[in-house]
């Protein structure tokens, strides 16, 4: 079924066009709330029209306003940065220029004095401990570090007094990428303004540079000479605007209403832009919209220049699946679609999180399920990844991870395998659970509730430099990206109960074995006995309440054909988990009793710290966290941070509700409390790391319904790991910043 949609859209996949846009898009140094977003936003725009879709653009205020727990950026303009060192030999060389390489300047740095500043360099190791600092003359002068920027901010400006910062950060991926291999290359850095802290500047240096100064400050010291450096910022802050393009393509047979204005009219009081149906559009001539329901497809539009494959090629492929959905309605190819589909183009997270509120509940309750297009048109021989499906979280089942699934396969198994009686992929693809970091960990948030899985391609050794240029992308594989986009979006809109159950049969299908996969992981973890048993049962659960999700496709008229497809999928569901069960019961019986694998941390009751279980795939910890702490902070612990900080004792027996929905963006909360109380949260996070980078699951299951401990509990069931000191310790800080409530 899904072959047939795929191979009617693919010939009205414009390939040609789509390289092009990523051309145009990536040619744009796109920080979000910046002249180059907005430029990237016109040509969005402007080629959605000419598409024949209807558009709004959408207008938020942003500067430091709040919308759910996000805080919106303050617009940036830069129009110069230069870094020049000055040598001890008089003479000069300079280091970083802006806008010549984008990526030279830490995004979002603060103006300096219309002169610029010059002060000594000063080095420091292992820039993240405090105690690194201790004996660190750094006010008045220019530090060079590797790290977290705005954590290095904090300590080197906010606490002692650093005109800016350099960085030579060149984050390693095992077996992928390291420091030598992009040794002349610039990663993204960027600081994260989300109030009114003190703001200071920073550049960004290559790996090859950053050794070379090492090594002059190093002889300079020895020399008794100072290593100095001049800097110049032109740039100044602004309140500004989030920008969102919405494209609609309505329901085949739903005539357009009339636009009122040209969409573009910024709704200056949070409303809805006038007049092309964005979500949330009045019918009083406010703006045209439908009551129908819908599908989404998101792609994220900012990103500095050059980034082609982070997000240029998302954006081009979201368009080419826009382009061929409109022509394949207007050519009568495909039967009808019972559902509108909604393009969504916006920076990353902060647009996404700022849409959704501003459109509000109704607009988005209406979508049944959307599709994250991320990187998705990557040369792969020289990227080294996979085009990836990445699941919903089991926080929220759904058949759409599955429909993704399908749709991949369909385009991508072009080629006849060696007897010819099946067809082989011509490309790398795999599918993960959910991991999170993109919109879709936003949308498929259970208080959100629309189930979205990510298209990407991942690892990607150029990810975040500047190597990530348009020589990386592979037009033939954004040409099976937006088919794929395309055919998902499609039979999503379209389907009813026969569709439905057809999908059914196939999810009955894939997930015996990914039952048995998961058991396998958890059997490698040390899992036995009644945990296993109920972690089966939790899982069976789950598969069952993705198939459930269908239900929301069928219309009344079409329920009886379809229950008995759906009864016969959960009666395979049911009949694989008690096989499972008696084949994990078995195998433990056979064991032997000294060679069976200990029930290990991560059982009931037994939190996990940074030495416990192995950390699953989906909440590991980014290459480089969590490296032990060389002389242990007093906020360690979870009664080292609540006495450190002067937290009370959340009442941990009441049931928790995050007070928005949307995951809690912690950065710009942290930064309004006292730095005492930041560098404590800074200790307990890196004592527990695995937990630390994946607060976003733990979120989820804040709901009002569970206590701390229930909370942990499905964290761990999600992702294999538990860590309840961790979860406590974050419970405590989202009631210190007013972001849950207890009942």
């Amino acid at each position: 079924m899904l072959k047939a949609i795929a191979e009617a859209l693919r010939p009205l996949v414009d390939g040609a066009r789509a390289l092009d846009d990523v051309a145009a898009v990536s040619r744009l140094h796109r920080i979000q709330n910046s002249p180059g977003y907005r430029a990237a936003a016109d040509h969005v725009e402007r080629r959605a029209r000419e598409l024949g879709l209807r558009v709004t653009r959408h207008r938020i205020p942003a500067g430091s306003r709040r919308m759910w727990s996000q805080v919106l950026f303050p617009a940036w303009h830069c129009r110069s940065a230069r870094l020049e060192i000055l040598l001890p030999d008089g003479r000069t060389e300079i280091l970083a220029e802006f806008p010549q390489d984008p990526l030279s300047i830490v995004q979002r740095s603060a103006p300096t004095a219309p002169g610029g500043v010059e002060a000594e360099v000063v080095v420091v190791e292992d820039a993240e401990r405090p105690e690194s600092w201790e004996g660190v003359e750094a006010a008045g002068r220019i530090v060079l570090v590797r790290g977290d920027a705005m954590r290095l901010h904090r300590l080197a400006v906010r606490e002692r007094g650093a005109l800016g910062l350099l960085f030579d950060n060149m984050n390693e991926i095992p077996g992928l990428r390291t420091r030598a291999d992009l040794a002349d290359h610039r990663q993204y850095t960027s600081f994260w303004w989300e109030g009114q802290e003190p703001r200071g500047f920073g550049f960004v240096l290559t790996p090859a540079q950053g050794e070379r100064l090492r090594q002059a400050a190093a002889e300079a010291a020895a020399a008794g000479r100072r290593l100095r450096a001049r800097a110049v910022v032109d740039a100044h802050f602004e309140d500004g605007e989030i920008e969102v393009i919405d494209a609609f393509l309505p329901p085949d047979g739903v005539a357009a209403r009339a636009a009122v204005g040209d969409g573009r009219a910024a709704a200056r009081d949070g409303g809805v832009a006038a007049g092309d149906g964005g979500a949330g559009a009045r019918e009083d001539g406010a703006g045209a919209g439908t009551e129908a329901e819908e599908v989404w497809c998101v792609a994220h539009l900012c990103h500095p220049a050059p980034f082609a494959n982070d997000n240029a090629s998302g954006v081009a492929a979201a368009l080419a699946a826009a382009g061929a959905l409109a022509r394949a309605s207007a050519e009568g190819r495909l039967g009808p679609r019972r559902r509108g589909v909604r393009f969504l183009w916006m920076p990353e997270m902060t647009g996404t999180t700022a849409y959704l509120a501003h459109v509000g509940e109704a607009a988005y309750r209406r979508a049944v399920a959307a599709l994250n297009l991320d990187m998705v048109g990557e040369d792969e021989h020289q990227t080294g990844g996979a085009l990836t499906v990445e699941h919903p979280p089991l926080a929220r089942p759904s058949f759409a991870g599955y429909l993704l699934a399908q749709a991949t396969a369909a385009v991508v198994h072009e080629r006849p395998s060696l007897g010819g009686e099946r067809r082989v992929p011509a490309v790398r693809w795999t599918e993960t659970p959910f991991s999170g970091g993109s919109d879709h960990m936003i949308l498929s948030d259970p208080l959100v509730g629309v189930p979205a899985p990510m298209l990407i391609h991942w690892p990607d050794r150029f990810y975040h430099t500047s190597a990530d240029t348009l020589d990386k992308v592979d037009p033939h594989m954004l040409v099976r990206s937006a088919t794929i986009a395309a055919a998902w979006l499609h039979f999503a809109a379209a389907a009813g109960g026969a569709e439905a159950a057809w999908l059914a049969a196939q999810m009955a299908g894939a997930m015996p074995a990914e039952l048995h996969r998961d058991a396998e992981t958890r059997w490698a973890q040390g899992w036995r006995g009644g945990k296993l048993q109920r972690w089966l049962r939790y899982r069976k659960d789950r598969q069952l309440e993705a198939l459930d999700d269908l239900a929301r496709l069928v219309p009344e008229e079409e329920r009886g054909a379809f229950a008995e497809a759906a009864a016969a999928a959960r009666a395979a569901v049911e009949g694989a988990w008690q096989a499972q069960a008696a084949l994990w019961r078995a195998r433990e019986a056979a064991a032997p009793a000294a060679g069976g694998a200990p029930v290990g941390a991560g059982g009931a009751g037994s939190p996990v710290g940074a030495g416990g279980a192995p950390v699953s795939a989906r909440v590991a910890a980014p290459a480089g966290a969590g490296a032990t702490l060389r002389r242990p902070h007093p906020a360690a612990t979870l009664d080292g941070l609540l006495r450190t900080t002067g937290w009370p004792f959340p009442d941990f027996a009441a049931r928790i509700r995050r007070i928005h929905p949307g995951p809690v963006w912690l950065r710009g909360h942290l930064s309004a409390l006292p730095v005492i109380e930041q560098d404590a949260w800074d200790a307990f996070a890196d004592a527990h790391p695995t937990w630390a980078h994946a607060t976003h699951i733990l979120d989820y299951y804040m709901d009002g319904t569970r206590m701390v401990a229930e909370v942990s509990e499905a964290a761990e069931w999600d992702t294999g790991v538990r860590d309840d000191e961790f979860a406590m310790g974050y419970v405590a800080l989202l009631a210190r910043l007013g972001l849950v409530e207890f009942m």
